[in-house]
């Protein structure tokens, strides 16, 4: 996918291919093996949508794009449409084109989407402190084991989302005689 980088001569003169290689490595790494399959299949499936229409997958027109969420929202949801754009738009920012679904169109009839079919949360059940009990129990008496039992207890204790703990770092924790300060 990003092997259509093209890095060419330069007004100054030739980049070296070594470099160019080096960049194209760089960027194949600026996105994860499982996002660029998930690209690479978004983007099969919109290919061949526009092709059974009649249409321009590249470039795509705004027209096309909003055709393609409208029918995509009968059997997707507006999180995963979301994701269907962006596949969209990095394949042509990749192809040196304009993405077109940054276009106001594009993002009007996203806004109308999300608050016509809006995704009602369920609230989660809360952890109790017999489950927790068991989760460190099971944990082993390794180095590993250890960091997960005190990110579990930390957590439970601070009442953090999955997202705040994993994103800690251990200069975020301030160790003090009364307990820790934690910075989120």
């Amino acid at each position: 996918m990003t092997d259509s980088l093209v890095l060419t001569n330069t007004p100054s003169g030739l980049v070296p291919a070594d470099l160019m290689d080096k960049a194209r490595e760089y960027a194949r790494a600026s996105k994860s093996e499982a996002t660029l399959k998930v690209y690479a299949g978004v983007w099969r499936t919109f290919t061949s949508w526009s092709e059974q229409r009649g249409l321009v997958a590249m470039p795509a027109s705004p027209e096309t794009v909003v055709a393609y969420i409208v029918e995509q929202a009968e059997r997707l949801r507006p999180q995963t449409i979301k994701k269907h754009l962006a596949a969209i738009s990095q394949m042509h920012q990749l192809a040196g084109e304009d993405s077109p679904v940054q276009t106001t169109p594009v993002r009007l009839v996203m806004q109308g989407l999300r608050r016509t079919k809006g995704i009602v949360t369920r609230p989660k059940k809360a952890l109790r402190v017999e489950h927790l009990k068991e989760m460190v129990a099971e944990l082993p008496d390794t180095e590993v084991g250890l960091r997960d039992r005190a990110l579990l207890l930390l957590g439970f204790v601070a009442g953090m989302r999955r997202s705040e703990l994993v994103a800690l770092d251990a200069e975020d924790l301030d160790f003090h005689p009364e307990g820790i300060v934690v910075n989120i």
